[in-house]
């Protein structure tokens, strides 16, 4: 709690004081420009203050008030039985029942059932301003809140006005969610209170002596972020503290539990700095996780973390987080360590299956394991800004096995620099990036200078967008272990060659692993594209014709000619699960070539609506009705690049541009309706469907003329309610070719799955539903059979494209087919018992990847859950491996970043 609050009591006391004074004494009167404590100006607060107590009286240079004083100042309201201010020396003393209380009123809007929760929380003083009814005639109360936001309660409060040292007896303190007492308290001049005897917890039964847990501790240091913030601007969060705890001990129902020589909350956390995770995990055995910790700095903020780690099957781990902050930058440092007794243990693998394991994942794993990541962001000016980020990592399974959180966020971190410039009218950066890993497949700009010109208008309502940008790019696929050229049998059996025949095999082995070797390459690369817009508004029709060319020169280039094909091969090569596949590889034999290219199109659209102003529905969410109909159409035509991109080396989508030449057809469909309250209206989009077919004027390798059909669906009637689905449907019949599914051993599973449609290429479904404040439903079901995507691109207008981005390089999908499920459940064996089960299912190789469980049950302060479920995966035979977990957490409802187990 910030100790302005004593400060503040004590400039109210000598306002008050002087307000006395200038009622009974003329000779006392207050200046206009006398200030009080902590520099207030007395005449500007006077007006501010309410002061009352039975009797005043002076007695020398004494102001004495008895009885019931009371002094409030906005929301703080002071109270005692009695206090003596001496005049001189501006020394304050209060006796009996003192205490320092803040309160903050709020209103809102709520429903019946929010109204009941809100009068369950004894905190809080509930007021009806009154009732109103909504369009859909939906109830809402109007009610004013008020809150206790901080407490300070003592038998005796001395001090003095101007230096701000106080001393307290019989010291109790409540700040958000924390609580304190002590014996005696001192507040020093900085701000900070030091307390002895202390308790500390944050369940309030401690003030009738009954709390759940406390930590005890002989001395605590509490310290507030801002030490001269006025009475009225006091913040009462719980975080805004640091608190530090001196020979403490944990206890839980005022049994000592354990005892720590120094407990240490920093500033900005809602726990004392300490996460400790406990559980058992198949990969892991039993493991224990802990992190502690500091704040070293105010200004620049530096705070530093040091973790910790044990797990039984695999070792020791530990490492060091920071984050810096300053008035224009952020820097984050991320460090972890380890010596993994079982790095294979991820793969579920025993020590004689690694050796085929290596041989199949063509990567190794190493005991020594680490990670370390470091990011900043620098505001150099307002317009221009520094982007960095690097991360080194020992392995490519590392991040997974111990940090899936941030692995699944972010699977490949790339490393870069990157300075960029906002101006009106264009940005400007360049961009550098890099490998680090040799595990990572990687392009290279080392670096790439970039502006790109926004859409502009040049004169006579002729628009102008451009994009330049050089650079030299170099693309590092991964560097894979090839085995040994020759096997031990194939060695033995060499020794009966002659030298002919010895030269002979080698030079047949080397080209055996020449054509299945994947080969960086790099070039530099000039790129300038210049579009031009002449949009047309008549009356009911959008007429946005556009032209534009693209100049793109390289370095270098490749006499091998390269088709999608052989790249999509070079892909699956790249896969960390490939095999070693024969690949046609870019030779860079060719000198320096430049690109010519155009482009030439034209978009019409038009919008019709119709309003239904009296279609009303509390059920689906309507309050009005408004349907909009957007038909587009959207011709792009770009012909044939002066340079076959089969001899392009490929870096992006900039360098497999061919001849376009289609038609797109389109439809919006949106219904919207009124939501939000009153005085917050705003309309909000009930359904929408999107419909779009292309045609195009040629065929293309395996193509024909008609293109995908896409479907974008989504439907929220009420806030709490949303499905969206996107699908595919091969109308030209591209893919008729038929596929199975072979699972495990390479047994064949034929379709498996409810999707069986011939002419559906890939479906994507989401459902979220919030059913009560405890019941929730949360489903997606993703579908992709084996087709091709046929390329479809315009450097001049986005094209929106279901279930993938649109671009130049015609993408062999693979089939996946994966169902999720999330369900969170009330138990009504105990109604502070929650429960969520979740699921995920492969469809394809039948196998319920994850399925489990988890309950979690309120117990005033704590909270304490069980996680249980298993994993499944087919290990390096083919075999289903399934691993069983079990977490648990116990965490302080209040601080819900302090608890223990549960496995990232």
């Amino acid at each position: 709690m910030k100790f302005s609050l004593v400060r503040r009591l004590a400039a109210c006391t000598l306002l008050f004081f002087l307000t006395a004074g200038t009622l009974f004494a003329a000779d006392r009167k207050v200046a206009g420009g006398t200030t009080g404590f902590q520099g207030v100006d007395v005449s500007n607060v006077l007006k501010n203050v309410d002061a009352s107590a039975d009797v005043f009286e002076y007695v020398g240079d004494n102001m004495i008030a008895r009885g019931h004083v009371v002094l409030i100042s906005d929301s703080m309201v002071i109270t005692a039985d009695s206090a003596v201010i001496h005049l001189p020396t501006k020394d304050l003393e209060a006796f009996g029942n003192v205490s320092l209380i803040r309160r903050v009123t709020s209103t809102r809007s709520v429903d019946l059932e929010e109204y009941h929760q809100l009068l369950d929380d004894v905190k809080k003083k509930i007021e009806i301003l009154s009732v109103t009814q909504t369009a859909l005639g939906k109830k809402k109360i109007n009610v004013r809140i008020t809150e206790t936001t901080a407490h300070i309660q003592a038998e005796r409060l001395a001090g003095n006005l101007d230096s701000g040292e106080l001393r307290f007896e019989n010291f109790a303190m409540k700040s958000g969610a924390l609580y304190a007492l002590a014996n005696f308290a001192r507040r020093r001049a900085s701000g900070e209170i030091v307390a002895e005897n202390t308790r500390i917890t944050t369940c309030d039964y401690v003030m009738d002596n009954h709390d759940h847990y406390a930590f005890t501790a002989s001395k605590a240091y509490i310290t507030p972020r801002s030490y001269h913030s006025g009475l009225r601007n006091y913040n009462p969060d719980h975080s805004d503290h640091s608190v530090l705890l001196v020979n403490s001990l944990l206890r839980v129902w005022d049994i000592p539990v354990f005892w720590f020589p120094a407990l240490y909350k920093p500033r900005e956390t809602d726990s004392f700095g300490i996460d400790l995770t406990i559980g058992y995990d198949s990969d892991w055995g039993t493991w224990i996780r802990s992190s502690k910790n500091f704040e070293l700095y105010d200004d620049p903020y530096v705070n530093v973390g040091l973790m910790g780690d044990f797990y039984s099957r695999r070792g020791f781990g530990g490492g060091l987080t920071s984050t810096i902050v300053t008035g224009n930058s952020r820097t984050e440092i991320f460090g972890y360590a380890m010596r993994d007794r079982r790095p294979y243990q991820f793969h579920d693998l025993h020590e004689y299956q690694i050796p085929a394991f290596e041989k199949r994942y063509r990567l190794s794993l190493k005991k020594h394991r680490y990670d370390f990541k470091a990011t900043n962001l620098t505001h150099i000016t307002p317009r221009l800004d520094f982007r960095g980020q690097v991360e080194f990592t020992s392995d490519v399974d590392f991040r997974e096995d111990y940090f899936k959180g941030r692995y699944d966020a972010e699977p490949q971190p790339p490393t870069y620099a990157a300075l960029e410039y906002q101006a009106d009218w264009a940005s400007f950066s360049v961009l550098a990036t890099g490998r680090v890993n040799s595990f990572d497949s990687v392009l290279q700009r080392t670096p790439e200078v970039r502006m790109d010109i926004f859409r502009q208008e040049l004169f006579g309502g002729l628009y102008y967008q451009g994009e330049n940008s050089f650079s030299y790019l170099y693309n590092r696929w991964r560097s894979f272990e090839r085995p040994d050229m020759f096997s031990a049998s194939e060695l033995k059996a060499m020794e009966r060659y002659t030298p002919e025949q010895r030269q002979a095999a080698i030079q047949r082995k080397k080209e055996y692993w020449d054509k299945r070797t994947l080969e960086n390459y790099g070039s530099g690369r000039f790129d300038s594209l210049h579009m031009f817009y002449y949009p047309l508004n008549f009356d009911y029709v959008n007429i946005i014709p556009r032209a534009g060319i693209r100049l793109t020169g390289y370095t270098a280039t490749s006499e091998n000619d390269v088709t999608d094909d052989d790249l999509n091969t070079m892909f699956g090569a790249n896969s960390l699960y490939g095999r070693w596949t024969e690949v046609n590889n870019f030779d860079v034999r060719n000198d320096a070539k430049l690109r010519f290219m155009s482009e030439f199109g034209v978009e019409v659209n038009t919008k019709i609506y119709r309003t239904w102003q009296n279609v009303r529905s509390a059920w689906l969410g309507l309050d009005g009705l408004r349907h909009v109909v957007v038909p587009y159409i959207n011709y792009t035509f770009i012909p044939e690049p002066t340079l076959d991109y089969e001899n392009i080396l490929y870096f992006d989508d900039i360098d497999r541009l061919k001849e376009q030449n289609f038609i797109r057809f389109g439809i919006l469909n949106k219904l919207q309706t009124r939501g939000g309250d009153y005085g917050n209206e705003r309309i909000r989009q009930w359904a929408s469907l999107e419909t779009y077919w292309d045609f195009h004027a040629v065929k293309h390798q395996r193509f024909n003329r008609a293109g995908d059909l896409g479907v974008k669906f989504s439907f929220t009637p009420i806030e709490n309610f949303r499905f969206s689905t996107e699908m595919v449907f091969d109308v030209g019949g591209n893919n008729d070719e038929e596929f199975v599914i072979y699972r495990g051993k390479g047994r064949s599973a034929g379709r498996p799955g409810l999707v069986h449609l011939k002419y559906l290429n890939a479906l994507k479904a989401s459902l979220s539903y919030n059913i009560s404040k405890d019941w929730y439903l949360k489903a997606s079901y993703e579908y992709s059979r084996r087709y091709w995507r046929r390329s479809v691109y315009s450097m001049g207008t986005m094209l929106e494209a279901a279930n993938a981005t649109s671009s130049s390089l015609d993408i062999l999908e693979r089939p996946t087919q994966t169902a999720r499920l999330v369900v969170g459940f009330p138990t009504y064996i105990d109604k502070r018992l929650k429960g969520e089960f979740y699921m995920v299912y492969d469809v394809n190789q039948a196998l319920m990847e994850d399925i489990g469980v988890r309950l979690v049950r309120n117990f005033h302060c704590f909270d304490v859950g069980v996680n249980v479920g298993v994993e499944t995966d087919r290990d390096s035979e083919g075999d289903k491996d399934s691993s069983f977990y079990i977490s648990g957490f116990v965490g302080l409802t209040a601080m819900p970043s302090m608890k223990l187990g549960t496995k990232e």
